[in-house]
């Protein structure tokens, strides 16, 4: 029996994956890094979420690589926290189209790194 993740937990896993990918990327770039901790998983990437290479993610591929994510790292010791506070496929969607390019995923990763510098650190 397979159960769905709520979308809180959706929603740690994103902020999670956000965060991770958001420091080990440089601004407004979709990350290409390896996990900062070996053994265990890196951020997923753009194209980690976009599972069928069209260059545009679905909801469905969102929802469904971030629901991977999550088991992969609680599967190895790592449970996602603070996830709840994760952006939504329709708030990182920016342009409301139903699909999230790789620009809009880029912006949300900037905006996760720069908070995470902190409210007061300078732009980069």
């Amino acid at each position: 029996m397979t159960t769905t993740p709520s979308p809180s937990d959706l929603s740690r896993t994103l902020l999670a994956v956000c965060l991770c990918a958001a420091a080990a990327a440089a601004p407004a770039q979709p990350s290409t890094q390896p996990s900062p901790h070996p053994g265990m998983p890196g951020p997923i990437t753009f194209e980690g979420f976009d599972t069928n290479g069209d260059g545009s993610l679905t909801k469905q591929e969102f929802y469904d690589a971030r629901a991977e994510h999550m088991r992969e790292r609680a599967q190895q010791g790592y449970p996602m926290r603070g996830a709840a506070s994760a952006p939504t496929f329709e708030s990182i969607d920016a342009d409301g189209n139903g699909s999230v390019s790789p620009e809009e995923f880029a912006a949300v990763q900037a905006h996760h790194q720069q908070m995470m510098r902190g409210p007061m650190a300078p732009q980069q």
